[in-house]
């Protein structure tokens, strides 16, 4: 497996994780098969592209923080021989007019730059408005 090599800009925005330094992560059955399934129709993409089918390029992962979100991802890029780019969306979030798209686009754009391919992993680490615990519409009144 080659390394990996971020430009300056990429390291900048995000957290580059090799494929050799990823963990096995534990599964339970159903996602341990999810994920064979993905495995699997990503490295038939030739043959379904013939059939006029594409394989699946994108996936949601939930939970808690310390589940395993960012291990599987991590495991996911590393069996296909990937790099994990990792980009807390916390950091791209502006407070200027425009800001929040331009930082997206520098983040796409540092990506598209790069030589050698790599899994892009959008960490999503904002408190729901939901729990009180920020502000905006649903803070609480007092």
């Amino acid at each position: 497996m080659a390394t990996f090599k971020p430009s300056s800009a990429l390291k900048r925005m995000a957290t580059i994780l090799q494929p050799d330094e990823a963990e096995e992560p534990i599964l339970t059955p159903p996602v341990r098969e999810a994920v064979h399934q993905w495995m699997t129709e990503i490295r038939a993409a030739d043959e379904m592209a013939k059939l006029g089918i594409k394989p699946r390029c994108t996936a949601l992962l939930s939970g808690p923080p310390g589940c395993g979100k960012t291990t599987l991802a991590h495991h996911f890029a590393m069996r296909l021989g990937l790099a994990l780019v990792c980009v807390n969306t916390d950091q791209l979030v502006s407070s200027s007019l425009g800001g929040t798209g331009q930082n997206v686009a520098a983040i796409f754009a540092a990506i598209e730059e790069q030589e050698d391919l790599c899994v892009l992993f959008l960490m999503s680490l904002t408190r729901s408005r939901a729990s009180g615990r920020s502000g905006g519409a649903n803070a609480p009144t007092r």
